[in-house]
């Protein structure tokens, strides 16, 4: 789903400038101009379709899926107001409540609501920062223009955006930019459970945030910890899976995406699909996990040229604020199609929000070896883990820097307390739009997509849970157990234990492991296939395709002296003066590279598609 919205009155040639570039052809596209006035792309105009009450000219958009009890849906179709169902009921909490009344709310989705009656227009986006919000020229009420996708800006003619190349020197270095900074100098993210108020009498736009997390105590214990969050994620779940027809997720063999399976009460509907390289044990158990829950199982293999082939649609619908090498699941829409789906679920950023993927963590030793248990790391490390970023280009280093700074602002450099930890944390999780190795921005506007973590429930159990139950995945284990109890034997398939396993039982499987690899080592080991990529984990030996693409090969060599010099200038170095095979150990930044050329592309391309003037300019370094 996407919304282009306008305070100040916005022609239909402007919205359907837009249109052509945000809507596909699977999408039902609502345009109105005028005060107010807005592009909402969708595929469910019935449930999530705006909202509008007659009698007082109130209205409410909403891009995303919003989650509500069966009791709640039924009642909307009751309710005096014309349109969706969903944004029917927070049209009700904003007449009856007023602008406090709306959130939180469940759901992936930002929130918009007119009032003509005083000229006021409220956005609202979710707790954690899911759905994506970006506003341009937030310094203007008169100018200002509410957007889901920067991109859509390269569209309108009365828009005018221009490079930011301190954000594209981030992505490059560091996998993410700093928020609220995006690739677009006039163009901010509105932040993570806020509500923006433009008012136009007087003109002026303010910000408040209406939940902030760790302000309640932490849970007593890590198994009231471990219900309460199993209860919230049950309860999520099974409510955004009841209004499907046709649920479709993405089932790996770990602990996290099998809680979808067992969370919904007729798994029948429910198509689980596993995407291989190879076909390995992770696809096995994931096979073995949907015939346990009774739902159909698909296997997907990608091709030997999936992720250089998809590169160009990729930066066309993520806008490259997220990186190739992460575009898993949107190559596979063509071979989805036919299951039609209208809702999409992944298990994205558990390792964030409840394993402690953002904290200051190490393995513990022994022996020369690290254990699979994690211990504290005291002092706050650079960035936003758990990549460790590159060296700044010396142009654009001071920039970084301050960016950097000004985030983490307010956050202790030695952690001493669990509030310290939870505070830096949550730093490098909200907004989650822009956290690293996820499914990203690009999933809502591609599929019918939702989270189950954007929801006040769940939110509450990451307000309160204490870091060490996140340390090592104590307190997800028991939850995804709890939920999943008809699967207890079913291992995760990352580590080869069951998923609420014991300190002793992870030191006796970890053991078994070692030994067991160092025999293998002795064995010759079955040849791995030369025409495909090598595994490394779940996904592929990117680099691999350094060596063996060339859809890659004709890419690297097709790059502009402009587009050349630009890459000079936020990367530090030439890397065209080298050929494209010294990527080969590492793949991964080969493919950042190769986004955002894809991304400085696909921009002209859309301004020219426009007939708008191009964006590139000769960068002087």
């Amino acid at each position: 789903m996407s919304l282009y919205y306008s305070p100040r009155d916005i022609s239909e040639a402007r919205l359907k400038s837009v249109a052509r570039e945000i809507a596909r052809e699977v999408d039902t596209a609502i345009i109105r101009s005028g005060s107010g006035g807005f592009l909402w792309v969708g595929r469910n105009q019935r449930r999530f379709g705006p909202a509008y009450d007659p009698a007082t000219g109130v209205r409410v958009i909403c891009s995303g899926h919003l989650a509500w009890s069966a009791h709640d849906w039924a009642r909307a179709e009751g309710l005096p107001y014309e349109g969706g169902l969903g944004p029917r009921l927070l049209l009700e909490r904003y007449l009856e409540s007023g602008v406090d009344g709306v959130a939180p709310y469940n759901g992936s989705t930002i929130v918009v609501v007119h009032d003509p009656r005083s000229e006021d227009h409220h956005v609202y986006t979710d707790q954690f920062g899911y759905h994506p919000c970006f506003i341009y020229r937030s310094d203007s009420p008169s100018d200002c223009i509410i957007t889901t996708f920067p991109d859509a800006l390269l569209a309108d003619p009365n828009a005018s955006v221009t490079y930011d190349h301190v954000s594209m020197a981030e992505f490059v270095r560091a996998w993410r930019t700093t928020p609220p900074h995006t690739y677009f100098n006039e163009v901010k993210y509105a932040g993570a459970a806020t509500c923006i108020t433009v008012a136009l009498r007087p003109s002026k736009i303010s910000t408040s945030t209406y939940w902030t997390p760790f302000e309640q105590p932490f849970y007593a214990s890590i198994d009231e910890a471990a219900d309460a969050l199993s209860a919230a994620v049950r309860s999520a779940i099974a409510e955004r899976t009841a209004i499907a027809q046709r649920p479709l997720f993405f089932i790996s063999g770990g602990a996290d995406s099998r809680v979808m399976l067992f969370s919904t009460e007729d798994r029948n509907k429910i198509a689980g699909v596993n995407i291989f390289e190879h076909a390995q044990q992770e696809t096995e158990i994931a096979r073995a996990l949907c015939a346990t829950a009774g739902a159909k199982f698909i296997a997907l293999q990608r091709d030997n040229d999936y992720y250089p082939r998809n590169l160009p649609e990729i930066a066309r619908w993520s806008g490259a604020m997220w990186s190739a090498e992460d575009s898993h699941y949107p190559g596979m829409e063509a071979r989805l199609a036919e299951f039609d789906p209208d809702l999409v679920m992944t298990a994205c950023t558990t390792d964030w929000v409840f394993k402690g993927y953002g904290m200051e963590k190490e393995h513990v030793p022994l022996l020369g070896r690290s254990l699979p248990f994690l211990r504290y790391v005291d002092h706050r490390r650079e960035g936003f883990l758990p990549n460790v970023p590159l060296p700044a280009p010396p142009a654009l280093a001071k920039d970084i820097n301050a960016r950097m700074d000004a985030w983490f602002a307010g956050c202790p450099d030695r952690l001493a307390t669990p509030r310290d930890r939870l505070l830096v944390e949550d730093r490098r999780i909200r907004p989650a739009c822009y956290t690293v190795s996820v499914s990203g921005q690009i999933m809502y506007r591609i599929f019918p997509y939702d989270t189950f973590f954007a929801d006040s429930r769940v939110a509450d159990c990451y307000s309160r849970l204490h870091p060490d139950w996140k340390l090592n995945r104590q307190a997800w284990g028991k939850s995804a157990a709890r939920i999943c109890a008809g699967a207890g034997r079913i291992v995760d398939a990352n580590w080869g234990w069951r998923v609420d396993a014991g300190s002793l039982e992870k030191t006796i499987v970890f053991a078994t492991g070692w030994f067991g690899r160092r025999l293998k080592r002795a064995a010759p080991a079955p040849p791995m296939p030369e025409d495909r990529p090598p595994p490394s984990g779940s996904w592929p030996d990117y680099g691999w395709y350094a060596v063996h693409s060339q859809t890659l090969r004709r890419l690297w060599n097709s790059i502009s002296p402009e587009e050349r010099c630009r890459m000079e200038l936020i990367t530090g170095t030439d890397h065209w003066s080298r050929p494209i095979e010294v990527w080969r150990n590492d793949g991964n930044q080969l493919f950042r590279l190769m986004t955002l050329l894809c991304h400085w592309r696909e921009c002209e391309a859309r301004r020219k598609r426009a007939l708008l003037p191009s964006l590139a300019t000769v960068v002087a370094t």
